[in-house]
């Protein structure tokens, strides 16, 4: 083009009276002009192409470039855990992703990233997975949040999913992320949550934990973290939700400091608790723990053997918008200081312990228990409870306002 050009505004002029070459070289600028704008109208770029990978499989350079492909250093996808572990085209470097952990779309799905085995690693399927080459494991990529599925939990209320939530728990308070449980039936004797992390069902879900009472347990969940977050589940005392006399974990959920200095700023939130042949929730003063800034926000206890819920020696945290109901024993058992009872109602608690020898009801429970100070309880209703809708004893300057019960009153 920059030849035509030339032409048109050079050559051209300087033979401006010879008519004869100005014809010429116009036919000729013409023909030129033509070539130009049609050359791609007749070139063969595939033969080309062609010829260019015959010369690339001649010389094997094709053959390299295929065989790094299949050993990427990029994404590789497998459906499971279990195709993953027997790939033979992963390598140092390599990303993985999988689409489930024992099935497509079972929600275990992750990403790994593909390394040489360490010295420390404990090869656990779950965060660190050995690979057919014994020299490289894939270790989960550190996410926001991991969800217990990703551990190997099933959530088929058949398979004892302890070791896998307690070590996802474990990796998340190392990590400092949070841990969320997908819809699924969960088999549980005991985990402890704890650190600054959140432990949460997926909100609108069936998210259950049921204990399998194979072992001895005071509680089935332990919290002993300071600025933990539980939230969105159910606990049920029986792997089939019925309640029984015999099952080995006691209560549902109870505090300790057993993994932090300080335990407290807790949050607790839309958690249901039934078919304990101990207590819902329970913290008996002789149990170190430290509540203090907590709050319990919708918490459902109820067809527990002992209390739906029993705090003592605590201080400084509130109680909000909770049910308990048809516990064998008090519905509330409460004594702490300086906390908030806010819109709690406590119906149908209670039973009498008939002692024989005197032939008389000896031991009532009630609808609340209340042995505190400086407490604020606040549009509280108790209801058809065996023996007081309110207990009250050694409460001293706190305020009540807008409680309400049935004809059984306060005593």
């Amino acid at each position: 083009l920059w030849f035509c050009s030339y032409l048109e505004k050079n050559v051209i002029p300087a033979v401006n009276n010879n008519a004869e070459a100005v014809t010429e070289i116009q036919n000729l600028y013409v023909e030129l002009k033509d070539y130009v704008d049609h050359y791609f109208d007749t070139l063969d770029i595939q033969e080309e192409v062609n010829n260019k990978l015959d010369e690339m499989a001649e010389s094997g350079e094709l053959t390299e470039i295929i065989a790094a492909y299949l050993n990427i250093k990029s994404l590789l996808t497998f459906d499971t855990l279990a195709d993953m572990k027997a790939a033979e085209n992963i390598q140092e470097g390599s990303k993985v992703k999988t689409f489930g952990y024992y099935t497509v779309n079972d929600g275990g799905g992750a990403t790994y990233y593909v390394r040489q085995v360490q010295n420390t690693d404990t090869e656990n399927d779950m965060d660190i997975v050995a690979l057919l080459d014994e020299d490289l494991v894939a270790e989960i990529e550190k996410p926001i949040s991991i969800n217990i599925k990703q551990f190997g939990a099933k959530g088929d209320n058949v398979h004892n999913d302890t070791e896998n939530i307690q070590r996802a728990i474990d990796y998340a308070v190392e990590n400092k992320i949070n841990i969320v449980c997908p819809e699924g039936d969960y088999l549980i004797d005991h985990i402890d949550i704890y650190g600054e992390t959140s432990f949460k069902g997926v909100a609108q879900k069936k998210v259950r934990f049921y204990t399998t009472n194979n072992i001895n347990y005071t509680n089935a969940i332990n919290i002993s973290g300071n600025s933990t977050q539980v939230s969105d589940f159910m606990l049920i005392g029986t792997s089939d939700g019925n309640y029984d006399s015999s099952a080995h974990v006691q209560n549902g959920i109870g505090f300790t400091t057993t993994h932090e200095n300080y335990a407290g700023r807790l949050d607790l939130h839309n958690i249901n608790i039934r078919a304990f042949t101990g207590s819902g929730i329970y913290q008996p003063s002789n149990i170190n723990s430290y509540l203090a800034d907590s709050t319990f926000d919708k918490i459902y206890c109820y067809d527990n053997e002992g209390y739906g819920c029993y705090l003592e020696g605590n201080s400084d945290f509130s109680i909000i918008n909770s049910y308990f109901a048809n516990n064998r024993k008090t519905g509330l058992h409460f004594a702490c200081s300086n906390c908030r009872l806010l819109n709690i109602k406590s119906f149908l608690n209670g039973v009498g312990i008939y002692d024989a020898s005197l032939g008389t009801q000896q031991t009532r429970y009630h609808g609340f228990y209340l042995s505190t100070y400086a407490t604020i309880i606040t549009n509280c209703t108790a209801q058809e409870n065996y023996g007081d809708g309110f207990k009250l004893e050694n409460c001293n300057k706190c305020v009540f306002n807008d409680n309400t019960t049935d004809a059984n009153g306060i005593l």
